[in-house]
């Protein structure tokens, strides 16, 4: 009964350090400057995918092939730093896709571009980048300024309909901001894992996307439950196949 009850303790404090020591551990913070820079990336590839639809509406004319194949082009490029980009802050281990096989003329380069799979998914990815990038620059925005008027409350401060207007309310907020830092960061690290998991499916080498999805989630994960019936008989006592040989095996003799 010891034994299980120094398991149960063990464990919690385990979990414990695990979710205190979110803001000690520097893949946090890349995770953060990533979220951040998805949302400044973000409007740029939405621009990106309005010239490709420009381009494959008025494809018929001239300019609007000359519009798609930049676009697509464009999103090769940008599919690119993305990738350089989860691999430097995500930990992601994402594959660069195998070189175009173009032919000669412009024609032929253009359509061996357009029937790419690397193409379309990088540029699917992109396109999706802008609305987790948009949702991610907000919450990292609000949420931290959330955080700061928590942990420093200055003069009159009101966050989410609570008025700070005195001493011992801002004595009161500073744990509720210590609390609402570590959430931050916990968040921070799920949306992350996200947009981890999208980079490597959309970005990989392959048809299905290859590469290693990382430890986009500060590097750890929450301790397990460990077995209590492992320690109910404690690490002296052998298990019960092992006792009935052991006792067949002395009658034997």
């Amino acid at each position: 009964m010891s034994e299980r009850r120094s398991a149960a303790g063990s464990f919690d404090r385990e979990r414990l350090a695990w979710f205190v020591g979110v803001v000690a551990r520097p893949q946090s913070y890349r995770n953060v400057l990533y979220l951040l820079l998805a949302g400044v990336l973000g409007y740029l590839y939405v621009v990106l995918f309005v010239l490709a639809l420009v381009g494959g509406v008025f494809a018929i004319f001239g300019v609007g092939v000359v519009v798609l194949f930049g676009a697509l082009v464009g999103s090769r490029l940008f599919a690119r730093v993305e990738r350089r980009l989860a691999n430097a802050l995500l930990g992601t281990d994402i594959e660069r896709p195998p070189p175009v096989e173009t032919g000669d003329g412009a024609w032929r380069t253009a359509v061996a571009y357009a029937t790419d799979h690397a193409t379309w998914r990088g540029l699917a990815f992109l396109s999706l980048k802008f609305w987790l990038g948009l949702v991610s620059f907000v919450f990292v925005f609000a949420g931290g300024v959330i955080v700061l008027a928590l942990l420093v409350p200055v003069g009159e401060a009101e966050v989410l309909g609570w008025t700070i207007d005195s001493t011992a309310e801002s004595l009161l907020a500073m744990p509720v901001g210590v609390l609402s830092l570590f959430l931050f960061f916990h968040l921070c690290n799920a949306a992350a894992t996200l947009s981890g998991a999208a980079a490597t499916a959309l970005l990989g080498g392959a048809a299905d996307g290859r590469g290693r999805a990382g430890t986009t989630g500060a590097g750890q994960t929450p301790p397990s439950d460990p077995d209590p019936a492992s320690h109910a008989h404690g690490s002296d006592t052998p298990a019960p196949s092992e006792t009935g040989r052991s006792s067949r095996g002395s009658a034997s003799e």
